[in-house]
């Protein structure tokens, strides 16, 4: 019986997976209410890369404080990601950042 039970919770939480990374790939738009393909752009540039949504654009991508490289990506709707990366020779005082 115990065995029986195993297969079946392994069976059911791999088709829970499957269709959740199907849904993953789809977004709803919030206009027309219905979920519609999520269609990438990608951004590469000195040696950085990474995808985002179509509908939002790399508003700033620059080096500030001497070696943090600054990525702005916004959307339509005043929705904002920003993405630091630090060089190997910039040094963080973990006391400056933890307050």
């Amino acid at each position: 019986m115990a065995g029986w039970f195993g297969k079946l919770i392994l069976v059911v939480c791999l088709t829970v997976a499957v269709v959740g990374c199907d849904v993953a790939q789809k977004i709803i738009d919030p206009v027309k209410k219905e979920r519609k393909d999520l269609v990438v752009k990608v951004h590469e540039k000195d040696g950085l890369s990474f995808s985002y949504p179509d509908n939002w654009t790399v508003t700033e991508d620059s080096i500030i404080d001497g070696g943090i490289r600054h990525i702005n990506v916004e959307d339509s709707d005043s929705s904002l990601f920003i993405l630091q990366v630090m060089s190997s020779d910039f040094e963080v005082d973990l006391n400056d950042q933890a307050t």
